[in-house]
């Protein structure tokens, strides 16, 4: 295998912030997914308020100067079906906007990974 090749690639892949942005962009909402299936038939309180919440983050997410090439949807990302999921993920939204912060040109993403733990 020519390890001058695989360093030209992973230098490529990591060193491109649209990249990056795209990638973390769409590994967030996979959690959000996950964590909003993954109550299914569990109990708890519900999530009559995911929608209003995730509303916020996504307004908080489409704010931030560093994120304007990588601008969320908010139809797509925050549909109804979020209030009928039964698990309560506001907290988890409301983590998150507090934590969507730019270092610069590029996003801060580290406050957020504390956010699926919610």
């Amino acid at each position: 295998m020519d390890h001058g090749s695989v360093s030209c690639t992973m230098e490529r892949l990591t060193g491109d912030p649209m990249k990056r942005i795209i990638i973390a962009g769409t590994a967030c909402l996979a959690v959000l997914g996950i964590l909003g299936c993954g109550g299914a038939g569990m109990g708890g309180g519900g999530g009559a308020n995911n929608k209003a919440a995730c509303l916020k983050w996504v307004e908080k997410h489409n704010s931030m100067p560093c994120l304007k090439v990588a601008q969320l949807d908010p139809e797509s990302s925050c549909p109804d079906a979020l209030d009928m999921s039964p698990t309560d993920m506001s907290k988890m939204y409301e983590c998150q906007a507090e934590n969507t912060k730019c270092n610069g040109d590029i996003p801060d993403l580290a406050g957020m990974m504390n956010c699926s733990a919610l």
